[in-house]
């Protein structure tokens, strides 16, 4: 049973193209594991970038790709910040980048979040 789950894991893994899993059964890390490992970024999350990345992304994809992490999944939308994110995202001295989404989703309140940070703007 442990055999098992551990294999299941490390399929995922594998997957996830964090390990790769040669002939013998022995586990070797790959540079995208390892950075995970060292960031403390979830596997899913890591699945995600290495396979929603493509050549000549627009900034504004990978800022939808970002928000779209495994980690965001608890950020709850709630109706009253709603026309405070709109208001920063039309703002182009706030949000440069054109958020996909919009403020009514999780990944478009990321975009808008982080943009709103690096710019050093302040939040009511």
């Amino acid at each position: 049973k442990r055999r098992e789950f551990v294999n299941d894991a490390a399929q995922k893994l594998n997957n996830a193209r964090l390990i790769r899993i040669d002939n013998n059964r022995n586990y070797n890390a790959t540079d995208l594991g390892r950075v995970a490992a060292r960031f403390y970024v979830d596997w899913e999350t890591a699945e995600h970038f290495s396979k929603g990345t493509v050549m000549g992304m627009s900034d504004d994809k990978i800022l939808a790709l970002f928000g779209k992490a495994h980690e965001f999944n608890q950020l709850k939308i709630r109706d009253d910040e709603i026309a405070e994110l709109e208001a920063l995202a039309n703002d182009e001295q706030v949000c440069p980048i054109r958020v996909l989404g919009g403020a009514e989703n999780t990944y478009g309140k990321v975009g808008i979040l982080l943009q709103v940070y690096l710019s050093r703007r302040y939040i009511e």
